[in-house]
This record gives structure tokens, C-alpha cells and sequence, in this order.
């Protein structure tokens, strides 16, 4: 399943991964391909927080939680476009037990 998530030029955007299992997974997040994050994104407890996002953030970005018994991935997609703010939040609750949030917010000067 993909999350997506419709953002303006210089709003800021919230993944959050939420992930349960035995051993306690850990959570790592990636893009395909090999594409580094971008350099203001912000990793923490689960989260990844991109502050005023451009349009090279745009594409899919990968939570990967593993563990002993295995992995398992959910994929989000941040489109941008230009205009009127917008605001949504979706809430996806995948199988493999991996619950994932995108938020997106407006940081004013």
C-alpha cells in the first residue's frame, strides 16, 4: 500500500512510521534506487520530518522495519505542487503490523 501526500513549495511534511513486533523492530527510512535523503530531512524515533520542501523532495520514501522475525516495508509518496496551502492527513494501518501517518503544516517567516 502507498501513502501520498499533496504538499505546496515550502510547507514541511511528517512521515511517521509506528512499528510492533518481538524483538522491538527497528525502523529505517530510505528512497529507492539509492537516493539519499534529503539533506534537511530529519530521522527521529520513527518520524521523518522535511522542513519546507522543494520540488527535488518530491517522489517515495520507504520505511523499512526489521527485525529478527523478518522486514517489512510501506512506501509514501510526497507530490509537490504550487499554490494555495493545503492541509490533509491520511492514516494508513498496513499488515505486518507497521502504522504509518503523513501530516503536512505551514511554517510561516
Amino acid at each position: 500500500m502507498v501513502d501520498r501526500i499533496v504538499v505546496d513549495v515550502d510547507e514541511s511534511i511528517e512521515f511517521q512510521c509506528i512499528a510492533s513486533g518481538t524483538p522491538e523492530p527497528q525502523i529505517e527510512w530510505s528512497r529507492p534506487g539509492g537516493v539519499r535523503l534529503p539533506s534537511h530531512a530529519v530521522v527521529d524515533n520513527g518520524f521523518l520530518r522535511i522542513r519546507r520542501v522543494s520540488r527535488e523532495d518530491q517522489g517515495e520514501y520507504v520505511c523499512t522495519a526489521l527485525n529478527a522475525a523478518g522486514q517489512a516495508q510501506v512506501t509514501g509518496v510526497l507530490v509537490i505542487r504550487e499554490g494555495k496551502f493545503t492541509n490533509q492527513r491520511s492514516q494508513r494501518d498496513f499488515s505486518l503490523n507497521i502504522l504509518f501517518y503523513s501530516t503536512s503544516y505551514y511554517v510561516g517567516n
